[in-house]
């Protein structure tokens, strides 16, 4: 027997490990399968980590088959493993891997998706759009994550055709957090009216609105964001996505913020109390930009946010900003009047400017 065979069986781990490195280095295919069997039976997890990088190092590709059985194993690890040599095989296994797309089990199916993922080559992505047409959500919703993930945008017409006739809410969710990525403005417009009826936010389900919201901010033209935000009514529920939709709209379009109906639902966001404070003051520190707000309205949202221990800080800034006499006053009274020695250095700080 090949002592480096033999040596794979001894009970001293050490021993193994050194097998399967010399074996690595002796790059030879025909110890592929020998490997492969190894990892069904190794107790060790050092060892079978070993395995594995040796198997990613080596070309595999005559013993594909034998590697595709690991993918029905109820050990995770080793369908994992299994995933990782065949990307690690590059185009080499994109052949074998799409030859078995119409496996009868689902799971197998989206292992396979997992490996062409891992392959991540334009050929490996084409056939990972074969996934949009399959049978089972998982693995439609895991074509659709992947091919986001992948930057296909070859892909988005089908995306949107899978919003038009499916109605399964998971696989809607993951078509709208992809398509931001890949879209252009026309896309973006006909999946809104895809998911829009009329373009009435009212119509949407509340299920999907975040991933809405995101979506029109990230490729939408200015007017629809600023239609979009004008037409929420429960923004306490959906405060932190509105906050996120805004700053991305102001990432894209810099004067966004200075639209009038923008800054009252903002200014509407950080006074609600009922809303996430972490929220409120990140919403705070938008309001704060330059030019955003005039003093006078500096002033009296400061004074507002006064009457909430939680929001002192953002209401101090908010009246520093403002620069009045009145607001210097009060800013000197809050100084007398708090124990925060934090609140009181930065309000010192403040007069000092």
């Amino acid at each position: 027997m090949n002592p480096l065979i033999e040596a794979l069986s001894s009970a001293d781990e050490a021993k193994r490990i050194y097998a399967v490195q010399d074996i690595g280095d002796t790059d030879d295919p025909e110890m592929v399968p020998v490997l492969i069997r190894q990892l069904r039976v190794e107790p060790s997890r050092v060892v079978k980590d070993a395995i594995g990088f040796q198997l990613r190092q080596m070309d595999c590709s005559s013993d594909y088959a034998l590697l595709f059985t690991l993918f029905a194993s109820p050990d995770a690890y080793l369908r994992n493993a299994a995933v990782e040599i065949f990307g690690a095989g590059g185009d080499n296994a994109v052949g074998f891997l799409t030859a078995h797309l119409d496996h009868s089990d689902r799971e197998i199916r989206k292992l396979i998706l997992d490996a062409l993922f891992a392959v991540g080559t334009l050929e490996a992505t084409l056939a990972i759009r074969a996934g949009l047409y399959d049978t089972a959500v998982n693995v439609k919703i895991t074509a659709v994550e992947y091919l986001g993930r992948l930057e296909d945008r070859d892909s988005v017409p089908e995306m949107i055709e899978l919003l038009k006739n499916d109605p399964e809410p998971m696989l809607i969710i993951a078509a709208l957090e992809s398509l931001p990525f890949l879209a252009s403005e026309s896309e973006i417009e006909k999946t809104l009216q895809t998911i829009l009826p009329g373009g009435d936010l009212s119509l949407a389900d509340p299920l999907y609105l975040p991933e809405i919201l995101r979506l029109t901010a990230r490729a939408a033209d200015p007017d629809v964001i600023r239609q979009m935000i004008g037409d929420i009514t429960d923004l306490k529920s959906y405060a932190q996505d509105v906050l996120v939709m805004l700053e991305e709209a102001k990432t894209r379009f810099c004067d966004f913020l200075n639209h009038e109906p923008i800054r009252n639902k903002l200014i509407q966001l950080v006074s609600d109390t009922e809303v996430n404070e972490l929220v409120r003051h990140a919403g705070c520190e938008l309001l704060m930009e330059k030019g955003v707000l005039d003093p006078g309205r500096l002033m009296s949202l400061g004074l507002s946010l006064l009457a909430e221990d939680s929001m002192m800080f953002a209401a101090a800034h908010f009246l520093a900003a403002s620069g009045s006499d009145a607001a210097i006053e009060t800013l000197r009274k809050i100084r007398a009047d708090t124990r925060d020695d934090q609140l009181q250095e930065m309000v010192d700080e403040m007069l000092s400017q």
